[in-house]
């Protein structure tokens, strides 16, 4: 004990980055701001309730939080070595569990964990089968819910000492089952009710990043994968680190030969490192040292073993003690050795880099100022600021958004649009920050060196004023419905007004109505309102600039997706609808509005390209004439360019209401007597499905002219149809005109002066000449 109190107080205290995430709700628990690490958001994002309410109430007496957490797992690693002594003892084997109270109190992986609450998670976890071997199940029930409240898994623990418990004494199993209900039911009615949930979100952030290969668990590794990290850095320190294994292997097949009592901690032991390997979680330090007590029985066992196998010929008593103790001082050597070198007396360079940029927040930003950060444990207890947690462990929204790093944290910031950003040097950070959206969207405002840290320099940024676009001018008119499975419920445009060259920021709020597994791509065009001249302004576009792929939506989903569009610089001055296509992989999705109906275009707009007012363009001879219930016939040109033998028409639609199919105009030139003498038929250039109300629209129509046309006065007549079925539009109001066949004589043309028609009618006469 006295030596784990030496190497203990030697080491700097400063902890893990995930410990200050813990120290962190102590502290706000202790201000009187709530169980939160986010004041006013309720989100567990610690996997050890008790040990935080631990901290926050020694706090008052000692408020230096990270010494007081350091203290705590010290004094915990102590108290585990009588504890382990204890479990010898009680099974008749005092000088296996002397053996194997040095091992505990000699091993290093405790060491660089006290911080943590793994050490009073330890010596809960040992102290419920040490009261078990005592036949004290009430004190072991206890020790057992204290260790779930401590750490997730203490489930285990509480599992195999209720198993151990029922296979002994099924009466004293039922009392020790309602001790530790009573422990950990409140717990859990109380998570359930504050927080939403029965584990914390940690744990489901941390399992997520194990079973992601681009998050993680390619480059931390698993679990499993850990303990050979150990056993190769254990021999690359010392190489009599090989008689420990050995030693254990032995004690092993002894610990079954034996029968020995203390069986349930050996079987708590395999069933912690199974679920750890079957949940994926990765090689962390602070998950290990809980297989210390029951490695440092099983080397003990298998140096009894030994020791009575090389004694067979000396004295019984005084020669194994002699062989027992010469075998724990070699395997001790290398231990000893490895917690010399393990010593740090001082803050390592990452976490001084880490204080820096604590302190520069603290002393620069607003105190109500929001920062995404990639490790939010000492940078989020010391500034004090509203964390964006990019990992999810108390930013439960990026739980479902965990791709690969880049993905993650484009979602990170499109989503919660943090006022600061802390970009780490090689990380994923290098790739977002230099992303033209977040060029325009933020802007750097310190950088904090650190030569030491090999992640140093690290960036800050902060958003600028106006980011993201809350405002918006224009608005598309209906919801639309893609493969029925999410639906657009707005296109929002920021600007009704651009000049050639300069962006338009646009905001599209989506909602899944099922889980889409399927990757739908974007593309925006600029479409003229006059002629349909279609520019295209991006494509192959993700939702959030790829931070949220269609993927990954669920069901009830609700996504806020902005964009910014840079205007080309040849784009001819006029009135613009900016269209959105979805593509999907096998081919373009259905459109739909909420009825089923078809939906050809899904736009907003009109947007006005090009400097100065812009007039609209009037026609020369106005009309008041409505088709249908939703389309105006506002005016008409006439021309005969050159004098030549064609007829150019021009006709001024405008959508009084949103029209939902597509239509075909049509001219037809008629002789006094109604024979066709000309037409021309055509789709406007811009579909009658993507006219906005309000907005005019000009349509042009060339009518070939035969030769040797009688010297006299011609109808023109204009109207719609929906192709195929050639079903016209009818003419509800022709003001002044004549309509027939739903058909809307507009004009007489004539080769003659002398040739018209009557003065009653309204439509206007026109002197073409020949």
């Amino acid at each position: 004990m006295a030596a784990t109190i030496f190497f203990g107080l030697q080491q700097d205290p400063t902890s893990f980055d995930d410990a200050y995430i813990t120290y962190r709700y102590a502290r706000n628990i202790a201000l009187g701001r709530g169980f939160v690490y986010n004041v006013g958001e309720r989100v567990l994002g610690t996997t050890t309730p008790m040990y935080t309410l631990l901290l926050a109430g020694l706090s008052f007496i000692w408020p230096d939080i990270p010494r007081l957490s350091h203290s705590i797992g010290l004094l915990a690693w102590m108290l585990c070595v009588p504890v382990i002594y204890g479990v010898g003892r009680v099974t008749g084997r005092e000088r296996m569990g002397m053996a194997a109270a040095a091992f505990v109190g000699f091993n290093p992986l405790f060491l660089g964990i006290l911080g943590m609450e793994t050490p009073l998670y330890v010596l809960l976890a040992l102290s419920t089968f040490y009261f078990y071997l005592r036949e004290q199940p009430i004190w072991a029930a206890l020790c057992a819910g204290l260790a779930f409240l401590t750490r997730w898994d203490g489930i285990l623990v509480v599992g195999v000492f209720l198993f151990a418990e029922m296979l002994k004494n099924k009466g004293r199993f039922s009392r020790a089952g309602l001790v530790c209900a009573a422990i950990i039911i409140p717990w859990l009615a109380y998570s359930c009710v504050t927080f939403g949930s029965l584990l914390p979100n940690s744990f489901f952030a941390k399992v997520g990043q194990g079973w992601n290969p681009r998050l993680g668990g390619a480059e931390i590794g698993p679990f499993g994968r850990g303990l050979a990290v150990i056993a190769t850095s254990a021999y690359a320190q010392n190489r009599l680190f090989l008689l420990l294994p050995i030693f254990a292997v032995v004690g092993f097949f002894s610990v079954f030969y034996r029968k020995v009592k203390w069986w349930p901690l050996l079987l708590w032991t395999m069933t912690y490192i199974g679920a750890f390997v079957a949940l994926g979680v990765l090689q962390f330090p602070w998950y290990y040292p809980p297989l210390v007590p029951t490695f440092a029985l099983l080397t003990a066992e298998g140096i009894e073993a030994v020791a009575q196998y090389l004694s067979l010929h000396l004295t019984r008593t005084a020669g194994q003690v002699a062989v027992m103790t010469a075998l724990c001082a070699l395997c001790l050597l290398p231990n000893v050795d490895w917690l010399v070198k393990s010593q740090r007396r001082g803050i390592d360079p990452h976490s001084a880099t880490y204080l820096e940029v604590a302190r520069w927040l603290q002393t620069h930003t607003p105190p109500d100022s929001s920062v995404a950060l990639l490790e939010i444990g000492i940078i989020g207890f010391y500034s004090d600021r509203t964390v964006v947690d990019t990992m999810g462990l108390v930013s439960p929204e990026m739980v479902g958004h965990l791709g690969n790093w880049l993905q993650t944290l484009q979602f990170a910031v499109n989503h919660y649009w943090p006022d600061y950003v802390v970009a780490l040097q090689r990380t994923a950070w290098v790739g977002v920050v230099h992303e033209p959206w977040f060029e325009e969207a933020y802007v750097l405002e310190a950088t904090i060196k650190n030569s030491a840290d090999p992640v140093a320099p690290v960036h800050i940024y902060r958003r600028r004023a106006g980011f993201p676009r809350r405002e918006f001018a224009l608005d598309s008119p209906q919801d639309a419905w893609f493969d029925r499975v999410f639906v657009l419920r707005q296109i929002q445009v920021a600007e009704h007004r651009v000049g050639r060259g300069d962006d338009l920021h646009v905001q599209l709020t989506w909602e899944a109505l099922a889980d889409i597994h399927a990757d739908y791509r974007f593309q925006f065009d600029l479409v003229n309102t006059s002629d349909g001249q279609r520019w295209m302004l991006a494509s192959d576009l993700q939702p959030m600039r790829g931070g949220n792929p269609t993927a990954q939506w669920r069901r009830g989903d609700h996504i806020i997706d902005t964009h910014s569009l840079r205007v080309p610089a040849e784009v001819s001055a006029g009135s613009y609808l900016l269209q959105l296509v979805v593509i999907r992989e096998d081919g373009p999705p259905s459109v739909s509005d909420s009825a089923g109906n078809e939906l050809g275009y899904t736009v907003a707009g009109p947007i006005q390209i090009g400097g100065g007012q812009m007039a609209a363009r009037e026609p020369n001879y106005p009309v008041a004439a409505t088709f249908g219930d939703n389309i105006s016939l506002v005016g008409y040109d006439l021309d005969r360019p050159g004098n030549g033998s064609n007829l150019l028409v021009t006709l001024y639609w405008k959508a009084t209401d949103p029209v939902s199919n597509d239509y075909t105009a049509f001219v037809h030139l008629l002789s006094p007597e109604d024979k066709l003498i000309a037409q021309h038929d055509s789709s406007p250039l811009l579909p009658t499905s993507l006219w906005i109300p309000g907005t005019r629209v000009i349509d042009l129509h060339t009518l070939a002219l035969p030769s040797g046309l009688a010297p006299s006065y011609y109808e023109i007549r204009v109207g719609l149809y929906h192709w195929p079925d050639l079903e016209r539009v009818p003419i509800v109001s022709s003001g002044c005109l004549d309509a027939a066949n739903d058909t809307l004589l507009v004009a007489y043309i004539s080769f003659d002066r002398s040739q018209g028609p009557s003065e009653s009618t309204c439509s206007r006469v026109h002197w073409i000449g020949n």
